[in-house]
């Protein structure tokens, strides 16, 4: 591959990349869950909650 006219070769896991996906599914379905059980933030709140993690 290149970018920028520079060769660089990637190798990945597929194991590593597979269970990186299934932690992202279980995210997405966590949030919907969330969703449909009333379990959600103002925008505003999200921002505070987000502000004070860093």
């Amino acid at each position: 591959m290149t970018k920028h006219s520079i060769h660089s070769t990637h190798l990945f896991n597929i194991n590593d990349l597979m269970q990186k996906r299934k932690q992202l599914l279980e995210l997405i379905a966590k949030g919907e869950r969330n969703i449909k059980q009333g379990k959600t933030l103002s925008h505003e709140k999200a921002k505070d909650r987000l502000t004070k993690l860093k």
